[in-house]
């Protein structure tokens, strides 16, 4: 059995993306799982997120405490999700969307998954020291053409990784940062 683990972007929850999501676990013929990260959204009365980000000299950077506790506990729950369903990191399938899409990498990593999709997803500076260079790792990463979310910057951070990682970049074209078109059904 294929199990494909699906984080979601800030603000959003675990039933975020859930058709396109469900019809992602059809093509690869796995079970969808989800589930909601630890910090509770103030402004989306339905809505978690991973971390924050402040305003330092002029930068957006990285919560360290909360990535830090987010990273922990998305690989706990992740962990125990591959436990209750009897499946290896080899039969796990992790996709994330924006900032569920970097955890996605960095649990993917680390737990030598069988693959990771993000979704529009980005890794800032401050957090590539915990990526880690694992090249059994199949990495597809997707950004929507039409994403003004994320700036230039962002949207080719994944130059930054490890060099030797078994990754892919794919365009979906009618995607913004949070419509995610069905076409990218057809490009996994």
């Amino acid at each position: 059995m294929t199990l494909l683990i699906f984080l979601h972007a800030k603000g959003a929850n675990k039933s975020s993306q859930k058709e396109l999501l469900s019809a992602l676990a059809q093509k690869f013929n796995a079970e969808l799982v989800a589930f909601d990260a630890p910090h509770k959204s103030t402004v989306k009365p339905d809505g978690f997120f991973w971390f924050e980000k402040d305003e330092i000299d002029g930068q957006r950077k990285v919560r360290l405490s909360e990535w830090l506790y987010s990273m922990t506990y998305a690989l706990s729950e992740i962990v125990t999700l591959m436990q209750e369903k009897a499946v290896s990191p080899k039969d796990l399938i992790l996709c994330g969307h924006s900032q569920g899409g970097l955890l996605a990498l960095y649990c993917g990593l680390k737990l030598g998954v069988k693959e990771v999709i993000t979704l529009n997803s980005d890794v800032p500076d401050e957090v590539l020291e915990d990526i880690e260079a694992n090249n059994k790792v199949k990495i597809k990463w997707v950004q929507g053409e039409k994403d003004t979310f994320l700036d230039k910057k962002r949207k080719e951070s994944y130059k930054n990784l490890p060099k030797n990682l078994d990754f892919e970049y794919i365009v979906s074209p009618n995607s913004t940062h949070s419509y995610l078109d069905k076409e990218i059904l057809e490009l996994l």
